[in-house]
């Protein structure tokens, strides 16, 4: 009898292909911690360390790693460097264009870019692309509200939080009152403000340990704020969750335009403000 495998080659049910099940439909770049994090959380079989593992899967040609995370590699590129062992190792006078990105580096779209530039590697070619983002803005209400419009904010995409209410029914990103620019994909905008009205708060366990782990920014703004978040509002912008790389590349989007109009990042980005640090 044959034991059935994962499409990377690993005999299914075992620790190891819980592994190629969470890089196989990450969204993302992944570090070891948070491979291992979200094995358990999907209660799969789970191993003591990914490194051995992830290794062989590097070895193999369906990860790569970068900055420390690991992420797959596309089929396209995979066929092309079996046929062409040295197809990545182009002479430094062969220009290779990539489509304009933006400064700020979301970690989600960076998965992205990089197949983009692997593939343009790999053949040489000139590429373009161009992408249009749709963004429907709803109604904001108040983040300490968010349960009693919970419905409004089942919903996916990027969402806005600014301090005061809002200023006439045009929705505007970019307003310097605008202290947090996110995206809710495998989570709801409503689960994403969940977390953040416990930041805001620093909402703790009966054991004393903080429910969230905001960055060092949004710690700062809170205090400002008199952790109240009743002074925050939220607006989600719906896009269609089936294309979770237009989401990431619009709250990219957003967030950049947002610092080349006031030099930083909203306040309560605390990756953007690391990044500046």
């Amino acid at each position: 009898m044959v034991d059935a495998k994962t499409a990377w080659g690993t005999v299914a049910g075992t620790d190891s292909a819980s592994i190629d099940i969470v890089l196989m439909e990450a969204t993302r770049p992944l570090t070891n911690h948070e491979i291992l994090a979200e094995v358990r959380r999907r209660g799969l079989p789970a191993r003591q360390h990914a490194n051995p593992h992830l290794s062989t899967l590097k070895r193999r040609g369906f990860i790569t790693n970068k900055a420390g995370k690991w992420f797959k590699v596309s089929t396209a590129a995979r066929q092309e460097a079996s046929l062409h062992p040295s197809a990545h190792s182009l002479p430094s006078s062969r220009a290779i264009s990539t489509p304009p990105t933006p400064e700020q580096a979301d970690e989600s779209f960076a998965e992205g870019r990089q197949l983009l530039r692997q593939e343009a590697a790999v053949a040489g070619a000139l590429m373009r692309v161009q992408i249009e983002l749709c963004v429907d803005f709803g109604q904001p209400v108040r983040l300490s509200e968010i349960d009693a419009h919970k419905q409004s904010l089942l919903v996916h995409g990027v969402y806005i939080i600014a301090e005061g209410g809002p200023k006439g029914k045009t929705i505007d990103p970019t307003l310097e009152e605008v202290v947090y620019i996110g995206k809710a994909i495998k989570q709801t905008v409503h689960g994403r403000c969940v977390r953040h009205v416990q930041s805001v708060k620093d909402a703790r366990s009966r054991s004393g340990k903080p429910l969230s782990e905001p960055g060092f920014s949004f710690k700062s703004y809170r205090e400002r704020i008199n952790r109240d978040p009743s002074r925050l509002w939220v607006t989600p912008g719906v896009m269609c969750v089936d294309i979770p790389y237009a989401i990431s590349c619009a709250e990219e989007y957003l967030l950049h335009q947002y610092r080349l109009l006031h030099g930083r990042y909203p306040w309560c980005n605390s990756a953007g403000q690391e990044k500046d640090a």
